[in-house]
């Protein structure tokens, strides 16, 4: 693995990671989410989604566990989806759409503790859970009414603004001074653009699963071998 996916890979695995715990139960957040954990919506679902009538939307992400509450403003679609780690995939949206995120955020759980007093196996843990909502506006976008598969790019939630090289920098500049951390992001836009192609492919290779069979699957197949190419460029 070179250099730079290490770097990245620390950065976000710092950010997101829950050290020495078993994952919360997220449902027993809704006082402070605002009913987010426990709200599954999944309405205006197109009905036998093909290429030709619908987009799969598709992204990478730094937190696992997010849930996002995403709508069209164009029509009744809207879902949940919770991410897993550095992949965000949504069910197929209808093309054209004009998608808002309506409402976002995860839980960062950590656990710290270790052995205490005289008793040998004694252990003492300390669990903080601490809600991060997401406020600015990059989840938004609009779905192309000319393609069937669309990347929506690498958001964090930590760090706002990682969709852009620039954006990325300060945000792990601001992310980094605060939290007396250190890590480490792509130094030049063409290290972060070939990273987001490394990041996409990881996320169509796990569509191509979920498609397998599908009028998709060739699509997916194609834009991996398209991205691969543009890789080594």
């Amino acid at each position: 693995m070179k250099k730079i996916e290490l770097l990245i890979i620390f950065a976000v695995a710092l950010i997101s990671a829950n050290v020495f715990a078993e994952k919360p139960n997220k449902s027993a957040y809704d006082e402070v989410s605002g009913g987010l954990y426990s709200r599954n919506v999944s309405e205006g679902m197109i009905e036998n989604p093909t290429p030709e009538n619908s987009v799969l939307v598709y992204g990478a992400t730094g937190e696992d566990g997010s849930k996002l509450w995403f709508a069209d403003k164009n029509s009744n679609w809207q879902t949940t989806v919770e991410t897993t780690f550095m992949t965000l995939i949504l069910p197929p949206v209808p093309k054209g759409a004009d998608v808002k995120l309506k409402q976002g955020g995860f839980f960062k759980h950590e656990t710290t503790g270790g052995m205490v007093g005289i008793v040998p196996g004694k252990l003492v843990y300390n669990t903080t859970d601490t809600w991060y909502e997401i406020t600015n506006t990059e989840w938004n976008f609009k779905v192309p009414k000319d393609k069937s598969l669309y990347f929506i790019g690498y958001h964090s939630i930590l760090l706002p603004g990682s969709n852009t090289y620039e954006g990325m920098k300060a945000a792990w500049e601001k992310y980094t001074s605060e939290n007396n951390v250190i890590g480490g992001i792509p130094n030049s836009q063409e290290k972060y653009d070939k990273y987001m192609l490394k990041m996409e492919i990881k996320v169509l290779k796990k569509l191509q699963k979920q498609y397998k069979g599908t009028d998709w699957e060739p699509l997916i197949k194609d834009r991996i071998a398209e991205a691969s190419a543009e890789l080594k460029k």
